[in-house]
């Protein structure tokens, strides 16, 4: 119930930052959870909501992401792939319906990203969710 109020808030809000306890839940964010590595991002992008559940006092326990961006999936994905070549990500799973792909990759110490890119005509809203622990 708590959740679901801090969500009306924060959607109620123009640009605001509402926090409790260990969640912390922003509309139109300056930065994103620590959970996400800047690397998975599109290179133009506009923030959207933003929603951290620590476990700790830093570390993310569940993170969600959602942002909008004028690249094209595509671009999108290519850039993507090419980044994770270096990193610590790997691609699991990938799904291509219409208009929409899907991607999850697996990280160090079973820590999961699920990402969603949905086409809307001139721009692509992309959400990001984190996981950390043994199970999705």
């Amino acid at each position: 119930m708590r959740f679901l109020i801090l969500l009306f808030l924060a959607l109620s809000l123009e640009a605001e930052t509402v926090s409790f306890d260990r969640l912390q839940l922003d509309r139109k964010p300056i930065s994103i959870p620590p959970a996400f590595p800047r690397a998975i991002l599109p290179e133009s992008l506009e923030f959207i909501l933003s929603l951290d559940l620590k476990s700790g006092f830093y570390n993310s326990k569940e993170a969600y992401l959602r942002l909008v961006s004028p690249n094209d999936t595509k671009s999108i994905i290519d850039n993507l792939e090419k980044r994770l070549q270096f990193g610590d990500w790997k691609i699991l799973e990938k799904n291509e319906k219409q208009g929409e792909v899907n991607l999850l990759l697996e990280g160090f110490l079973k820590k999961y990203i699920f990402i969603k890119i949905i086409d809307q005509g001139n721009q692509r809203m992309v959400v990001y969710f984190f996981k950390k622990g043994s199970s999705l």
